[in-house]
């Protein structure tokens, strides 16, 4: 993404007002504050990859007063479901797989 934001700033002119850098928050640093921050923290269903920490820490280390994060908000929805027989499709695999008997390692 910051490759692609690179190519959108300096095809719209906008090079001497926009910086964009790329790295882990932690590692990057900055001489002053910023005004918007784009990260994309979210991982799979916003759990995985714990990044909200990270994004936080840029957040409180180098987002001006008033300044905007992109995101800035996410929601996740869950939807309680059974799905016995797609499980046991999926599982069934795992009692012989590619024919190999594995049950030692199933205790």
């Amino acid at each position: 993404m910051a490759e692609y934001t690179r190519q959108l700033v300096k095809q719209n002119g906008c090079e001497e007002v926009v910086t964009v850098l790329q790295g882990r928050a932690e590692e990057i640093d900055l001489p002053e504050r910023v005004d918007v921050l784009v990260a994309e923290w979210m991982g799979n269903c916003l759990l995985f990859e714990f990044m909200v920490e990270s994004v936080l820490l840029a957040r409180d280390r180098w987002l001006k007063e008033g300044g905007v994060m992109w995101p800035s908000s996410a929601s996740l929805t869950l939807v309680p479901c059974q799905a016995n027989g797609y499980y046991a499709e999926k599982m069934d695999f795992w009692e012989q797989p590619y024919g190999l008997d594995f049950t030692p390692l199933q205790k």
